[in-house]
């Protein structure tokens, strides 16, 4: 911002989706929920294999709902509203 830039255009700067999973639960899953083991499963399992290498800046739209599809045509319809 100083330098007149953006710095969520910057893509250095910008985490990747893993990385801020990890965080979520390193710093608010394992110490404040009982259910972390689920949200860990959840990520391991569905959200990091499809998202994982995304910098958190460019995932759309699009990328979540085919995210959701997937979870949904598998028959998890419960997991993909969650």
């Amino acid at each position: 911002i100083f330098r007149g830039e953006d710095p969520a255009l910057n893509k250095n700067t910008c985490p990747f989706f893993s990385e801020m999973a990890l965080r979520y639960m390193n710093e608010h899953a394992k110490t404040n929920k009982r259910s972390w083991r689920e949200d860990e499963r959840a990520l391991k399992k569905d959200l990091l294999p499809f998202i994982g290498s995304f910098p958190s800046n460019q995932i759309s739209k699009r990328d979540i709902t085919q995210l959701i599809e997937r979870i949904s045509d598998r028959g998890s319809k419960t997991q993909a509203n969650r």
